[in-house]
């Protein structure tokens, strides 16, 4: 269940990771522009991995995956159009490489800790750059052309599939408990 949830976060990020050039191209912003911008919100992704260091699991790991998975949104939610300026870019692809993180560290954290015989953990891998290198081709053989609101709804998906993955296990798990007392 919680390589299912894992591999649609990276479906909807690679959904919209491929194409960050041509979405930013389409809202007017210079290539050099583009660059920078990508380029530093790479920052975005050390407190996404900073805080699960931190926190570690003296926090729920699903409303953490939950926050991470709320600032991938908002972050193609501003790249459907409310990306007009590089400093706009900056803050959209900053926080997906927040939110990406954070939740991919507690997603992995949540496979080990179900994992007590390390036969599934090799997996994470497998899965990570297994989208990483199928989503964009996929996406680019369904998307003519630049059809921006194709990509977005497809990212969109996958990233609601994730989050109700995640609550569902979430759930059960509770119930779970509950009944062991």
């Amino acid at each position: 269940m919680h390589f299912l949830m894992m591999l649609f976060v990276q479906i909807a990020i690679y959904c919209v990771w491929g194409f960050i050039d041509q979405l930013a191209r389409d809202q007017g912003i210079d290539g050099v522009d583009i660059g920078w911008a990508f380029g530093l919100s790479a920052i975005g992704g050390l407190p996404g991995a900073g805080l699960p260091s931190l926190l570690g699991a003296r926090v729920n790991r699903q409303l953490m995956i939950a926050v991470g998975l709320v600032a991938v949104f908002i972050s193609i939610a501003m790249l459907t159009g409310h990306t007009r300026t590089p400093i706009q870019l900056f803050v959209a692809l900053l926080l997906i490489n927040f939110g990406w993180v954070l939740s991919l560290s507690y997603y992995m954290a949540l496979i080990t800790t179900n994992d007590p015989t390390g036969k599934l953990t090799p997996l994470v891998s497998i899965t990570l750059m297994g989208a990483a290198a199928v989503t964009p081709a996929l996406i680019a053989l369904l998307v003519e052309g630049s059809n921006q609101p194709l990509i977005f709804l497809l990212g969109t998906a996958a990233l609601v599939v994730a989050f109700a993955v995640t609550c569902l296990g979430a759930g059960r798990r509770a119930m779970r408990s509950k009944a062991a007392v």
